[in-house]
């Protein structure tokens, strides 16, 4: 196969996952406030809380897993879409944080475009 056919085909979308012990205090970082790149980024709301949002009214944390509920999807708006948009869609700004109940696994879909940079010019 031609390497650069190969190369140009990957998606550069990505399918993580999280694990996060809950070990340290409660309300301690899991992972610090922090903004996703591509599109849009999209996961279940967990058992477990500790996922939290920036709301741009008030600039405080929100507890996304008490307001939408588990099991329910949260789609976060990523960096990609805020430059796309000229900044009518920003870029959710969120962390986790222990929450001492128990592990808290997250699966995260992030859409991404092959060529971040270019899709702006």
């Amino acid at each position: 196969m031609n390497e650069e056919l190969e190369t140009e085909s990957k998606d550069p979308s990505v399918l993580d996952t999280f694990y996060y012990f809950n070990t340290q205090h409660n309300g301690a970082l899991s992972m610090g406030p922090h903004l996703d790149p591509g599109f849009f980024s999209v996961t279940p709301a967990s058992l477990v809380p500790g996922l939290q949002v920036v709301d741009q009214s008030t600039q405080s944390w929100v507890d996304v897993e008490a307001e939408a509920g588990a099991g329910n999807l949260v789609l976060f708006c990523a960096e990609s879409l805020e430059r796309w948009s000229a900044g009518k869609y920003s870029a959710t700004n969120h962390q986790v944080v222990t929450s001492m109940q128990r592990p808290r696994l997250s699966v995260v879909f992030e859409l991404r475009s092959h060529n971040e940079g270019d899709a702006f010019e």
